[in-house]
């Protein structure tokens, strides 16, 4: 393709491609998210999404800039682990590097590509699906080139016109959002999370959280966590169903004075240089410098264009200082300019070109259009999905409960379902309407060994150790998934003290504490089948065997005890349900 089809900047940026034939007519253009992931490392889960949808070709693409096109690839911006030099400064430097190149990598010349794509391979209308930033671009396509568009699927919509910088559309949804997290699963943990966050996004506007953490040594440290580290963690669990399903619980014992388990959420992958919750992708598969560029020339930005660079913060505080309180709720205007790492402080000191890139200039297209929304979603709103059917005549909104952003291939296969319908010229409805979640959401973690019932049939202190000790246990193995799915050798601390690391192919864990008091060391498998011994100390101690079938077995504080800690799943992670103490 041309780098610059005015012809302005010469040169040109290669296209990848790639087409998975099918039987009869029509072709669907597949377009990844970001900006700035490549669609094609995604080939096979479109053609999954679309099986049984489709009766003509899939036609994937890594748009400019990402995967095999061209990749953009500023190390300054991609390699950010243990990296401290301000983001602003960062992308300046990459700014400089790139040249006049910067400016054209926009949703508009990716659209052009996939018209000149549509007419090389000799395609007439087309239906477009999009997964979050690639349903701007199918939007922004159809926009531009509106006789040649036959349906739209929008998974995790974002309008045409961007997102806002200030995230407005997701401080609106929040309290809708934690609470459909909480429907039907936190009755043991908060009877309303938006005012526990309300509440703690208060109390921290006076002093961050602070408290110890334990690392892989068992050494404690002290850590902390700020608003903008809240906003960011639960911002994150879009992505993270684990992280989703347990921040209530852990925001929820810091309102109760306890910030042990949510201090832990923020700091956990500090020892493998990840920078919070998420694990910083390969530029390959998503391209930080693409998207910088990308948003950097067409967000809407709270400064002309042309302002300088020093005047930039100014402006962003007087934009910010112009919306009202209440938009920013449950958190505040102040969390918002406090980030470090979003598109406000990476474009702070970016050049773009004197004027925006324009879309088509439409109307849209009066087309069948399916809007798919999960119910989780705070990146992409359920309430920006619906304003955008909105736009269309004949459009229809499936929201997915107990689901975030990008349904598809994540809903158990509900919306795979609509999209088959949607494709047979079918009513939709909402297959998804009745979806639950598989792992309900995390209690509160004890915070004392009052806190803890006593184990089935052993009745006093030596009962409540048997269950603090299969707690113990079950967040031993959930703690080792979490650190093993980032791929390092998983080592980690305790929540109030120990350690554990692997060993010979064990979970081995040293003075590994939960519950305040309860130290448990332990030898235990990592298959399916994981035995092995537990020791416990405290003021109640003993020995005891972990059976093949999740059986705690021996002495505790003289008596002997017994206690089914459920049959494991993969890595056994939960170790069975609560209901199993």
């Amino acid at each position: 393709m041309p780098l610059d089809r005015s012809g302005r900047v010469p040169g040109t940026v290669p296209l990848y491609v790639e087409r998975a034939a099918g039987r009869g007519s029509g072709t669907i253009f597949a377009l990844a998210g970001g900006p700035g992931q490549a669609g094609t490392t995604l080939t096979g889960n479109f053609a999954s999404d679309l099986s049984g949808s489709r009766s003509g070709q899939l036609i994937v693409l890594d748009q400019r800039g990402t995967g095999k096109s061209g990749l953009l690839n500023c190390p300054e911006l991609e390699r950010q682990r243990r990296n401290d030099t301000p983001l602003d400064g960062r992308a300046a430097v990459c700014a400089r590097r790139l040249g006049e190149r910067r400016h054209l990598y926009t949703t508009r010349d990716s659209v052009e590509d996939i018209e000149a794509v549509r007419r090389r391979i000799g395609a007439g209308k087309i239906s477009l699906l999009g997964v979050s930033y690639g349903t701007k671009v199918a939007l922004a396509y159809a926009l531009r080139y509106p006789a040649n568009v036959e349906r739209l699927v929008l998974d995790s919509v974002v309008a045409p016109e961007g997102q806002d910088i200030f995230d407005l559309d997701t401080f609106a949804a929040m309290p809708r959002v934690l609470r459909e997290i909480c429907r039907g699963e936190c009755a043991r943990v908060t009877p309303d999370p938006a005012a526990d966050v309300a509440t703690l996004v208060d109390r921290m506007a006076v002093a961050p959280l602070r408290g110890a953490f334990y690392d892989s040594r068992g050494r404690a440290r002290q850590v902390s966590l700020s608003r903008r580290g809240l906003y960011n963690m639960i911002r994150a669990g879009d992505g993270l169903d684990e992280l989703r399903i347990a921040y209530p619980a852990a925001v929820r014992s810091a309102v109760e004075g306890d910030p042990a388990p949510l201090l832990r959420l923020e700091h956990r992958f500090d020892e493998s240089g990840a920078r919070g919750p998420e694990i910083e992708p390969r530029p390959q598969d998503l391209s930080v410098t693409l998207s910088t560029a990308t948003l950097c020339e067409e967000t809407p930005l709270p400064w002309e264009r042309t302002t300088p660079f020093a005047q930039r913060p100014a402006a962003a505080r007087a934009a910010a200082a112009a919306v009202p309180d209440a938009r920013f709720e449950p958190f505040d205007r102040a969390t918002t300019l406090a980030s470090r790492g979003d598109t406000l402080t990476s474009c702070m000191r970016w050049p773009a070109a004197p004027e925006a890139p324009a879309l088509g200039p439409g109307p849209l297209p009066d087309v069948p259009v399916l809007v798919l929304e999960g119910a989780e979603d705070l990146r992409t709103p359920l309430e920006v999905g619906a304003r955008v059917a909105a736009r269309f005549a004949r459009s229809e909104v499936v929201a997915v409960p107990k689901t975030a952003h990008a349904v598809l291939g994540r809903a158990g296969g509900c919306a795979e379902l609509a999209v088959r319908r949607f494709f047979a010229g079918q009513a939709v409805g909402n297959p998804c309407a009745a979806r639950r979640r598989g792992a309900r959401v995390l209690p509160k973690l004890p915070a004392r060994l009052s806190d803890v019932p006593a184990a089935p049939g052993v009745p006093g202190r030596v009962g409540r150790t048997l269950a603090a000790v299969g707690l113990t246990l079950r967040d031993l193995y959930s703690e080792y998934d979490q650190l093993n799915s980032i791929g390092e050798h998983p080592a980690g601390g305790g929540l109030r003290g120990g350690r554990f690391r692997v060993r010979g192919g064990d979970l081995v864990a040293e003075g590994f504490t939960l519950v305040p008091g309860v130290r448990v060391g332990a030898r235990v498998g990592l298959s399916r089948r994981p035995a092995g011994t537990v020791t416990v100390s405290g003021p109640v101690a003993g020995t005891l065997a972990l059976s093949r079938t999740g059986r705690l077995t021996g002495m505790l504080g003289g008596r002997r005890v017994a206690l089914s800690l459920g049959r494991c799943s993969g890595h056994c992670p939960a170790l069975g349900s609560d209901s199993d103490l």
